[in-house]
């Protein structure tokens, strides 16, 4: 994912691409919830460093050419309202499919 750049005034959806498979198969993973968060990334730090999320929210599933998108809405009207003040962020997913629930930083968000 390139780093995406968000003005403070600015509500706009991020989506990120999902590749499902279960039992060595592809899978369609909209019926899985879909959650995403934002954190602030700690001053100066390195590839290492992260600020993992306390909280999440709910997310949504696009298709588009036979490909899933979990996207959310960000910025001061969106459904992530964190963003509001300019600073770079850490940008998280979490799916939830029985029997796994993996949580993924997914890269940098910054906001100017």
């Amino acid at each position: 994912m390139s780093v995406p750049r968000l003005s403070t005034l600015s509500t706009e959806y991020l989506k990120v691409p999902v590749t499902a498979r279960r039992g060595g198969a592809a899978y369609d993973p909209t019926g899985d919830t879909v959650e995403f968060a934002l954190t602030l990334k700690p001053a100066g730090s390195a590839a290492d460093q992260y600020n993992e999320p306390s909280s999440w929210t709910a997310g949504a599933w696009w298709t588009e050419g036979g490909a899933y998108y979990a996207v959310v809405n960000v910025g001061p009207t969106g459904s992530i309202t964190s963003a509001s003040t300019a600073a770079t962020y850490q940008f998280w997913i979490k799916i939830s499919s029985s029997p796994e629930a993996p949580v993924k930083y997914v890269g940098d968000v910054m906001v100017f």
